[in-house]
């Protein structure tokens, strides 16, 4: 699966995207983010900072939606206007 990541994201893991093939046990954007904070600490660092959102397929969805027939994903902070 592609996973992307947008802006302080992509900053601090110094790249924007990745292909990975997740375990079977990760089923939602939530349980994926958990698995890559457990799988290096650079993951838990860039993410414990801020909220994260999760695209699928280019939709903003909630972290608990199923990404197990997804071809993209994408992590990326909250949008704020002004």
């Amino acid at each position: 699966m592609k996973v992307k990541y947008f802006a302080t994201f992509r900053q601090k893991l110094n790249i924007s995207e990745e292909d990975i093939d997740f375990p079977t046990i990760v089923e939602t954007g939530y349980d994926a983010l958990h698995w890559l904070c457990e799988k290096d600490s650079a993951y838990k660092s860039a993410f414990s900072e801020s909220e994260v959102c999760l695209a699928i397929e280019h939709e903003l969805k909630p972290l608990k939606t199923s990404i197990k027939n997804a071809k993209e994903i994408a992590f990326f902070p909250p949008i704020t206007g002004g």
